[in-house]
């Protein structure tokens, strides 16, 4: 790297030995846990760990296993996220500002070269983002030329590497408008809309880079509508393998609610035709935005779709939304607008995400509310759980969510769990903080190892005929061991901090489980430090 035009420190040199020897120990190593990479101690250093895995790519890329490669993938998404941090210096004189960004954004750039065409192709959005939050003309350029000429392969790339233009004002309009809306990706084409109706929405372009082609727009919405119809008749004619109807759906819907947001903006009611198709499809979040844009052109349909769909707990909170800024909530029914009311809606939302199960759930019922304190809020929050089914074939799949400070679900089965421990479980696993980590118990220092033995041997002797340690979690300064106990031909997880004993009996003996033990250890510590 003696080519390279920055200076590595000591302490630069020390950190980025440090960070190699994690990856090198993940890239061989067969525990379940991914290495926690230190943060250097300034975000620029993370250029002299790019370049590592520039110079060295061939040489990973031979790893074979599925956790190499997660540890791999970790270090990438660190090394990104340290390098779009390192552009927010500004207490450098303003010479060395500019330096700085473009040694960065150089970095950043060949490492996205080596990972878009590569297994890691999700990860190119987080590296290509850099080049546009960093404002240098060139750079931005730069990324519109690889969004136009190499569309990302991963269907939240586009969006994610164009985020920067939404968070920060001190870029030049003119060099992503109108040139991006050439795309034919709908990623991006979708991405670029909302990016252009933000921009016009807050004034800072006038008129709509679309106003001179609402005739393409119109036409684009009715061939995307078009293409949902057929899908939800027969999926089957867009591929045979899910994941690939699922990439085509999700790149359609998107493409469909930015097309719809652009033609509310538009104000011509021309397009009233294509807008009533789309609010006939079946997906929800397509209908609420056709009802908005409907409303919006002040069509009748649009505004009685909207109280429709607030009845719908997947949509009840963004037609809630449109309909308070059309001034129109009056219609709605009060009874959908109480907090347990929002809080259903916020996790039936949540679950229909394409990331998480992809469709509203079929049922979903409240269990219990409670007022408690929560990781990353300095007051107590409304936390509400709710029990959830999805109507199969087969018989039914049900679970139990959370809502209000956080939206989540587990694979896991929570349904046999007390109300007590469920809470725990999901505050132990919205818990992050750098004194929070984990080591595979194959993997510790020698007092640490030291420790556990004398658990193993005495106090979980007492509980368990044989433990299989996984792994020793730290929370600030207490350490707690998670592993299995088999006693009587019973194996069930457990965490042991040295004093208290934590075991979930109704959990399945996998490693989903541990992770869950852990979540009910590390929320119960939680609670009862500020409970």
């Amino acid at each position: 790297m003696s080519d390279f035009p920055l200076e590595m420190s000591d302490d630069a040199r020390i950190w980025l030995n440090r960070t190699l020897q994690q990856l090198e120990n993940g890239l061989q190593s067969e525990s379940q846990f991914l290495p926690a990479f230190s943060e250097p101690a300034e975000p620029v250093w993370a250029v002299f760990a790019a370049r590592e895995l520039i110079e060295s790519w061939e040489t990973y890329m031979a790893t074979e296993t599925n956790f190499a490669r997660a540890t791999l993938e970790r270090l990438i998404q660190r090394v990104a996220q340290w390098l779009r941090s390192s552009l927010g210096v500004s207490k450098l004189p303003p010479e060395e500002i500019a330096f700085q960004k473009l040694i960065t954004v150089q970095a950043a750039t060949e490492l996205f070269l080596k990972v878009r065409n590569s297994r890691h192709g999700n990860l190119d959005g987080s590296l290509l983002q850099i080049a546009f939050a960093s404002g240098h003309p060139t750079a931005i350029r730069m990324g519109v030329d690889f969004l136009l000429q190499a569309p990302p392969q991963a269907w939240t790339s586009a969006s994610l590497a164009l985020s920067p233009l939404l968070q920060y004002e001190d870029w030049d309009v003119e060099l992503v408008f109108p040139r991006i809306l050439e795309s034919s990706q709908p990623a991006i084409l979708a991405s670029a809309l909302d990016i252009a109706n933000h921009l016009y929405t807050t004034g800072r372009l006038d008129p709509h880079p679309c106003a001179s082609r609402f005739d393409d727009v119109v036409s684009l919405l009715g061939g995307i509508v078009q293409r949902l119809g057929v899908m939800e008749e027969n999926p089957g004619k867009f591929g045979q393998q899910a994941s690939e109807v699922q990439k085509i759906l999700f790149d359609s819907v998107s493409l469909c609610v930015s097309l719809c947001h652009t033609l509310s903006l538009l104000e011509n009611d021309s397009c009233i035709g294509k807008l009533m198709q789309a609010s006939e499809l079946k997906h929800r979040r397509i209908r609420t935005e056709a009802a908005f844009a409907l409303a919006k052109l002040n069509h009748p349909r649009g505004t009685e779709l909207l109280v429709e769909l607030a009845a719908d707990p997947a949509s009840r909170a963004r037609a809630i939304a449109y309909a308070t800024e059309l001034g129109c909530s009056d219609k709605i029914d009060e009874k959908y607008k109480t907090i347990l009311a929002q809080a259903e809606s916020q996790l039936a939302q949540w679950l229909a995400q394409v990331e998480q199960m992809g469709i509203a759930p079929s049922r979903i019922e409240f269990l219990e509310q409670r007022t408690l304190p929560w990781p990353g809020f300095e007051t107590p929050q409304e936390c509400f759980l709710f029990r959830f089914g999805y109507g199969m074939a087969d018989g039914e799949f049900s679970n139990v969510g959370l809502a209000g400070p956080v939206a989540k679900a587990f694979a896991q089965d929570l349904a046999n769990v007390p109300t007590d421990d469920a809470f725990a479980i999901f505050a132990g696993w919205d818990i992050e903080h750098p004194e929070i980590y984990e080591r595979d118990a194959s993997r510790l220092p020698t007092s640490v190892q030291e420790q556990v033995r004398e658990w193993v041997e005495t106090s979980l002797a007492d509980e368990f005929e044989f433990v299989e340690p996984a792994f020793v979690g730290t929370f600030f300064e207490q350490q707690v061991l998670v592993g299995f106990g088999t006693k009587e031909d019973r194996k069930q997880p457990f965490a042991f901090d040295g004093t208290e004993l934590v075991v979930c009996p109704s959990m399945k003996t996998n490693p989903d489980a541990l992770q869950m033990v852990y979540y009910l250890w590390r929320g119960r510590a939680f609670f009862h430090a500020f409970g």
